[in-house]
């Protein structure tokens, strides 16, 4: 940048003011020493003192506000710098929180992941035993009804043999008595034709009677034999009748019995059958309702201890936000007291000139210079 010229007055006196700045600022340097000339004449000791003075007095005042603005803004740079020192450092511990609870939510993922696991064993193993048992069931209820079927055919053959045997026992005494019959009315016919010729010709009247006698008695045999065959036919055939009912009955009785046996086992494995199924049920849910709550309460856990983390790191870093703040405040309060002390000590100084005190003034060759 070229050098610029910029017209100004100071104390009332014009001066031209050369510089490699814009025209703004070399007239905004020279409005502040303007002002700070007017703010001294404005006081009654200043204007008793003389020229030389009253130069080193304004010269006294910018040193100060030069060395007080850059105190405070070394003092703004220390603090700034802290605070972004106090901001990395709770980045950082962000970042370790972030990585923490990356880890604790990969835990948390891999604890359900675990946990549908062993839930989805425990369905299998439950299935497994519910199919077990439940062969086992089948198996125990079939043995159970093919050892009654045979027992009910044992009784079937038995009583099967027992009315073949009474059947050909009756038939036998019924061919016996036919074959006695059967001699008798033999014998009587054999009888009767011996009669018959004893008597000869001369008693063919007699004969005659006698045959229709005899044939009227042989009739009378034969219906005599008959009755008595339908009667052992009938008595046979009521015997007979009765063992198969009997038979039928004690059948029907077994397979009754059978069935309420086989129904009571039927019965009785339901019920343990129903109990071993709650007893399991109840196992599973109890076993369910445990790594519910375990997995609940560990992700409870969790999240507590990480709430708890996020609620410390909260609370430091407000605390550290706080504590930069209060920190601040107290620097500006004390560069505000400084300045007003500073002052203080300056009115004294001022006091003490006009009362014709000594004062001393450094950096003069730094005066000469400007």
């Amino acid at each position: 940048m070229s050098a610029n010229e910029q017209k100004v007055y100071i104390d009332g006196n014009k001066y031209v003011i050369t510089g490699a700045v814009s025209n703004e600022y070399l007239q905004k340097i020279a409005s502040y020493i303007d002002d700070k000339i007017n703010e001294f004449n404005s006081q009654k000791s200043f204007t008793k003192m003389d020229k030389d003075m009253r130069s080193v007095m304004v010269y006294i005042n910018i040193a100060d506000d030069y060395f007080k603005t850059k105190k405070k803004y070394n003092d703004s740079e220390s603090a700034k710098k802290k605070l972004q020192d106090d901001f990395f450092d709770l980045k950082k511990k962000n970042a370790a929180n972030e990585e923490e609870l990356d880890k604790v939510n990969k835990e948390l993922i891999s604890l359900k992941a675990k946990s549908s696991a062993e839930i989805e064993v425990l369905k299998s193993n439950s299935k497994k035993e519910f199919e077990n048992f439940k062969v086992e069931q089948d198996t125990k209820i079939k043995e159970v009804e093919i050892k009654k079927n045979a027992e009910i055919n044992v009784l079937k053959e038995k009583y099967t043999s027992e009315i073949n045997t009474l059947k050909a026992s009756k038939e036998a005494e019924l061919k016996l008595v036919q074959a006695e019959n059967l001699k008798n009315i033999k014998a009587l016919e054999d009888k009767n034709v011996k009669d018959l010729k004893t008597l000869g010709d001369k008693k063919n009247l007699e004969i005659e009677e006698v045959k229709k006698a005899q044939k009227v008695e042989i009739e009378k045999v034969k219906a005599e034999f008959n009755a008595k065959l339908e009667k052992y036919k009938a008595t046979g055939n009521q015997q007979i009748a009765g063992i198969r009912a009997d038979k039928d009955k004690a059948v029907k009785a077994a397979e009754e019995n059978v069935k309420k046996e086989v129904e009571d086992i039927k019965k009785e494995l339901d019920k343990t059958h129903t109990a071993e199924i709650q007893s399991l049920k109840e196992k599973y849910e109890k076993e369910m309702s445990n790594l519910k709550k375990d997995k609940d309460d560990k992700i409870f856990n969790l999240k507590k201890n990480k709430d708890d983390e996020l609620n410390k790191l909260k609370k430091e870093k407000d605390k550290a936000i706080s504590d930069s703040k209060a920190l601040y405040a107290r620097e500006m309060e004390n560069l505000r007291k400084e300045k007003d002390e500073e002052i203080a000590a300056l009115k004294k100084q001022v006091e003490s000139l006009s009362s014709g005190k000594v004062v001393s003034i450094r950096n003069k060759s730094d005066r000469g210079k400007k």
